[in-house]
């Protein structure tokens, strides 16, 4: 998942904009790794 991608799913949500931006940009960053480390574990999972 894009940055771009995750900020349009956080966005929605209502503490997002209670966030100082470096808490936001942790935020975004962990939900990349955890969005994409469940991808790869799906896809090594279907195999």
């Amino acid at each position: 998942m894009s940055t771009r991608d995750a900020i349009h799913v956080l966005i929605l949500s209502p503490i997002y904009f209670r966030l100082t931006v470096r808490q936001r940009l942790q935020l975004v960053k962990e939900y990349c790794q955890a969005i994409n480390a469940c991808s790869s574990g799906n896809a090594a999972s279907s195999k």
